[in-house]
């Protein structure tokens, strides 16, 4: 009788040229297939079932019954074996007497040839000459094969030199021991995925959840599933009925509220039934009921409480409420009252609480039977009045609101210290009076306007609304800002650069623009943007330069503090732009004299939903006056537009 083949070392590998040169086998290098290569098809089992002496036969179909090359010329066999299921038979190796296990094979694998009914081992067997072909194959059963149970793979495989080099296979799996083994054609399935098992329900008494197929091809297919719950510690399982036929979600019913069960499911074929998966301590357990609905009603001297009963699910009975009081504001302490809070009847729908003036805060939760809660509901606010009480009735009416822009003549902002290679250290500059947020006294303060000078308007007036700055408005609150204002800024006398990569090229002049001030009181809140554009400079005789030679450093001085409510007002202060080239995307110059800038350049920037409020912006500006234009005055405008 063949004995049970172990695994042999590599040790063993490296001597199979000399074993197999004794056996008249061609030899060469050992190279198995690449792991996980897969079986060539077209191999059929007949019958698929039986014992230990049944007869069967092992068929390959044209034109899958050929080997790599013949045995003549090409030095190819064709072998018969059975392997443990956890062997890549891509990988065996063979001797004179059989198949290797290979190594890294699962501990306890087995590697033997097929036996003949007659005894004759079904190993190094020629192929045709020529074609390679697999013929003269004989009628087998397992009679010599010492098998226990468990999974295998039984088929041929072509070698040369003692290297498989195409196998085929059939998967069976084989019950009992020794000479009372049975066999059949496939194995049970694997262990199902993704099992889950929930416990929590508002109707409670069952679990829910779902699993998917064992991974890979199940064959033969999959029949049913066994869902079943055992208690834990003891008890009576319960199976799902009827067993589900797919993977999918599942319910199982009748189970108790408050005990905890280990989940199982399992997947059965015709050849047996898959390693279960497992959820354990799963506790049945039914979500919170909802919460009552709570109102409160201001009364002298106490606050009357009224709710809707939630709604009780099967299984439980309300025990009663549980009130709960805080209070009175700012502190929060225990109420005090003269009617008791909890213990109340489970029909019961209001309370009247007495309590000392001031404003309370509620909650209720209905209770149950254990494992039902109930859920707390939302605090609600009611106020105890003293005994005297006078009423008002306040009205007022809030004005239209608008965007408004205003500007302060000879007003700046403090500016940093500015240090780059054009214009050299730049020392930083203090705010003039009532320019910066320290003038003020919890916040910005306007009290003091007009501090500097008005700007003129069309026609060269001073704007008469100035007093009324920065928010000038008619009988009624209601501004006007669709007017334009000048403010006038002399950069002085321009000094020549001597230093950096723009040496003498260019004469530097720098300053601030007059501080604007930006309200928004708008009902959209749609935020804005306050966005400015130089035109072109001209002097003597109509000499220019463009408007691009000009650049800012924005600064958001001051915004509103959030309200009393939490709303805040949000100003970005703008990108910083060089004094540059006409043909740059940088500096200030409008689309009237810079045909690559036609974009005009932010300043500051409040987004929607966070725009209303007051915000003051300056910016200190740098200018680069080319030494290519005649001395004289030029002169250019900027304007700023707020959208």
């Amino acid at each position: 009788m063949k004995n049970t083949r172990i695994s042999r070392a590599a040790a063993a590998l490296t001597a199979l040229a000399a074993v197999a040169a004794a056996a008249g086998i061609v030899t060469g290098s050992v190279q198995a297939l690449p792991p996980g290569t897969a079986a060539t098809p077209g191999q059929t089992l007949s019958p698929t079932s039986g014992n230990k002496t049944t007869s069967f036969t092992l068929s390959l179909a044209a034109p899958n019954n050929v080997c790599p090359g013949d045995t003549a010329t090409g030095g190819f066999r064709w072998n018969q074996y059975i392997t443990s299921a956890g062997v890549d038979a891509g990988t065996l190796t063979w001797d004179a007497s059989g198949p290797i296990v290979p190594a890294g094979s699962p501990a306890g694998s087995i590697a033997q040839p097929l036996y003949s009914t007659a005894g004759t081992p079904q190993v190094n067997r020629n192929t045709a000459v020529n074609t390679g072909q697999i013929t003269g194959t004989s009628t087998l059963n397992f009679d010599l094969n010492t098998l226990s149970a468990g999974e295998y793979k039984i088929g041929f495989a072509c070698s040369k030199t003692g290297q498989t080099e195409r196998y085929w296979q059939t998967l069976i799996t084989v019950t009992g021991a020794g000479a009372g083994i049975t066999w059949v054609q496939g194995t049970k399935p694997g262990v199902p995925t993704s099992f889950t098992a929930n416990g929590g329900s508002t109707t409670g008494g069952k679990i829910t959840g779902s699993f998917a197929a064992p991974a890979g091809t199940t064959d033969p297919a999959i029949s049913s599933y066994t869902v079943t719950a055992t208690p834990v510690g003891g008890g009576a399982p319960v199976t799902l009925s009827p067993a589900p036929t797919a993977a999918g979600s599942y319910e199982i019913t009748g189970l108790t509220n408050g005990t905890s069960y280990d989940v199982t499911v399992t997947a059965t074929n015709s050849v047996g039934t898959s390693t279960a998966a497992t959820v354990s301590n799963v506790t049945v357990n039914p979500n919170p009921v909802g919460a009552p609905a709570l109102s409160a009603t201001s009364g002298t001297g106490v606050v009357n409480l009224s709710w809707t009963a939630p709604t009780d699910p099967a299984g439980s009975t309300r025990t009663g409420y549980t009130v709960t009081c805080t209070g009175p504001a700012p502190a929060t302490t225990a109420c005090t009252t003269s009617t008791t809070l909890t213990g109340l009847s489970p029909t019961a729908t209001s309370l009247a609480v007495n309590l000392a003036a001031g404003v309370y805060t509620f909650t209720i939760q209905a209770t149950y039977n254990s494992p039902f809660t109930g859920t707390t509901s939302a605090g609600v606010s009611g106020s105890s009045l003293p005994n005297t009480v006078v009423v008002a009735a306040i009205e007022v009416d809030r004005p239209a609101g608008a965007l408004v822009m205003t500007q302060r003549c000879g007003v700046f902002g403090s500016a940093p210290q500015y240090v780059d290679d054009r214009f050299g250290t730049l020392p930083a500059l203090t705010a003039t009076a009532n320019a910066d947020p320290t003038d003020g006294v919890n916040g910005w303060n306007f009290g003091t306007l007009p501090t500097g000078t008005a700007p003129t308007i069309t026609g060269g007036a001073s704007d008469p609304r100035f007093p009324g700055y920065p928010y000038p408005v008619d009988a009624d609150q209601v501004p006007n800002p669709n007017y334009p204002t000048t403010c006038g800024l002399d950069l002085g006398i321009g000094a020549l650069l001597t230093q950096g990569d723009y040496a003498g090229n260019y004469f530097a002049a720098t300053g601030r623009i007059n501080q604007i001030t930006i309200v928004d009181t708008r009902d959209t809140d749609a935020g804005w943007t306050l966005n400015g554009r130089m035109s072109a400079f001209t002097g003597p005789a109509g000499e220019t330069f463009a408007g691009n030679h000009l650049g800012w450093d924005p600064e958001n001085t001051w915004d509103s503090a959030p309200t009393l409510a939490g709303y805040d007002m949000t100003v970005a202060a703008g990108t910083a732009r060089q004094p540059v080239a006409p043909s740059s995307t940088d500096g200030l110059g409008d689309a009237s004299n810079e045909t690559n800038n036609n974009i005009a350049k932010a300043l500051a920037k409040a987004n929607a939903g966070a725009g209303l409020g007051m915000a003051v912006i300056d910016a200190r500006v740098r200018l680069l006056v080319p030494v290519t234009v005649n001395a004289g005055t030029y002169t250019g405008t900027l304007t700023f537009t707020i959208v």
